[in-house]
């Protein structure tokens, strides 16, 4: 229904498959955390293209989308996007690769 894939054990609960992929690969994983796809395939379990969400993400993945549908090329959107990026990298602890 939601297209993203689903495990169900036997006599268990039903899971959502990328969060199991996440938890199997070591990483934690809150109730109320979500993952990311950053290939933008819900059915997806590749950890690799998995990234846990942090508050700055909803931000950041919002404005991105305006500026990309405004005009994608317009020069003062860049140094927004790219201060973002980096405050994510930040808050998340890790490098953010341009």
């Amino acid at each position: 229904q939601s297209g993203y894939g689903r495990f169900v054990p036997a006599g268990a609960k039903s899971t959502l498959a990328h969060r199991i992929a996440w938890k199997l690969e070591g990483w934690q994983l809150g109730k109320n955390d979500r993952l990311i796809h950053t290939c933008g395939n819900r059915n997806c379990v590749r950890p690799e293209h998995l990234f846990k969400e942090l508050p700055i993400d909803e931000l950041y993945q919002a404005l991105s989308r305006t500026f990309a549908a405004i005009d994608s090329e317009s020069p003062e959107a860049f140094p927004i996007i790219d201060r973002l990026t980096e405050l994510r990298s930040r808050l998340s602890g890790t490098r953010v690769e341009k």
